[in-house]
Parts: C-alpha cells; structure tokens; sequence
C-alpha cells in the first residue's frame, strides 16, 4: 500500500519524464494516468480509453457553437519494447454534436454559414451540453465550418420532407446485402436519420453538368446491425444562385456494408 501511495505522489507531482511501463499505467486511477502522461494540462482530461498497444486521453468538451462541440484527443502509442509510452502524443480533433441546427432562426441556404460564435455569444445551454459531453463513440471529423454548413442543410432537408414540400430529388440506393443494388426510401432514411451516427463531412465545389456553380457536401453515417457496420454515404448537392443564396438541387444517398 505504501508502495503505491509513493508511486501516485511522484505521478501527481509531474514525473513525466519518467513514465512507468504501461502494465501500471493501465490500472493507475484517471486523475493519476493524466497527471503522468499530460503533467500541467491534465486538468483538461475528462476520461480515458486504454488498449493494448495505446492510451487514448480526451480532453473536456468545447462549444464552439449551439450545435457543435469541439474534442480534442491525445493517442499515446506504447512501444514494442517494454510497453512505455511514446512522446509527444498524437493529437486528433473531432467535434461532437449536441443538437440540430435552429433554422427558423438561420439563413439556413447562405453559401457560407455563419463561423461559431464567440464564446459570449454560446448559451448557457449548450455550454453544458458540451462539458457534459461524454459519449466519445459518436465523434464527426471534418472541418467546423464544413460540418456546420452540412448539418444546416440536412436540417432544411429534413424539415422539407417531412413537410411534404421538398423540391430536390432524393436517390437512394442500397448495397448492404450484396448482389445488385435495390433503389431505398431516401425521404423516409432523411426522417428517420439520427444525427449521432454521422461520423465525418467534407466538401467540394466547382461547375455542375450545365455549368452551374456548384458545392457539394458529403456526409458519412455509420450505424452497426447485428455487429456490421453499415456505412451511408449522403451527398448533398447545392446550386448557388448569386452571392447570398443557394438552394439544395439534389440529395444522393448510398448504402454499403464494410
């Protein structure tokens, strides 16, 4: 016991300059394992995740708007020999979301949607939402803006079918159970789909078929039936009118199993 106790002050004390393998750091207690391996920024760290040849630490969430929250992780990777961390980390930023754009209130269509807030601007509300924030299985990579562009569209997309006034077209087709591709609901998937599954967005931009101005947003959602995952590409295409307005001209959704 005393042994233990002497080796957790020199871990609170900062000794990260002299880690102990990772057989110890796997069982030392949370505030121990980020004193150990973060020394002054270990007050960040909210939990960890340990695995047999790396240590995962996230820090606590950051709201950068009332949408999104931004996550930072931190990967140790042990090493072959003796299992000892390596430094520096790698360091990942993803964002979590915790909840749908309000686009009564957003000029939901404008090319470039609004940049996250200041932190005087975020309510009360969703600063909770994010330090609460602890389900780091549902992460989205991408850039801020991109994924806060992509979640406003999706949004006004849902809102249009659901109002039975959408006037984009919706493909639709499913390759999760092999063979030859069946044609989907992609109204009904647009409905029912749930924003925590979205893993990743990006986007592009340039001149359609008719040589129209044109941004597409790719959007990955991944969702786990009997233990496989199914992967479902969305790409949301926009047609830009003039300077401050676009509208959503096509929604293409691709269903696979990995």
């Amino acid at each position: 016991m005393a042994g233990g106790l002497v080796l957790g002050a020199a871990l609170m004390a900062g000794l990260s300059t002299c880690l102990p393998p990772a057989s110890i750091l796997q069982r030392l207690p949370e505030p121990m394992l980020a004193r150990a391996l973060m020394a002054g920024s270990a007050s960040s760290i909210v939990t960890s995740r340990r695995y047999p040849d790396a240590i995962m630490l996230y820090a606590r969430p950051v709201p950068i708007n009332e949408t999104l929250c931004r996550v930072v992780q931190y990967g140790f990777a042990l090493q072959d020999s003796g299992g000892f961390p390596q430094a520096p980390p790698s360091v990942f930023e993803s964002y979590a979301i915790v909840g749908a754009p309000d686009i009564s209130t957003t000029s939901v269509l404008s090319p470039a949607a609004p940049a996250p807030a200041g932190e005087e601007f975020i309510s009360a509300k969703a600063k909770k939402a994010c330090s609460d924030y602890r389900d780091f299985d549902h992460l989205v990579t991408g850039s801020s803006l991109e994924i806060a562009q992509a979640l406003l569209l999706l949004e006004t997309a849902r809102w249009d079918v659901i109002k039975d006034r959408a006037a984009f077209s919706v493909e639709c087709r499913d390759e999760a159970h092999g063979g030859t591709p069946a044609s989907c609901d992609g109204r009904a998937y647009l409905r029912d789909l749930d924003l925590k599954q979205i893993t990743g967005v990006s986007s592009s931009s340039g001149p359609d078929q008719n040589g129209d101005a044109e941004v597409s947003y790719w959007i990955q959602v991944q969702y786990r039936i009997h233990g496989h995952p199914i992967v479902t590409d969305l790409r949301i295409s926009t047609l830009r009118l003039h300077e401050a307005d676009s509208r959503i001209a096509a929604i293409t959704i691709n269903r696979d199993a990995y």
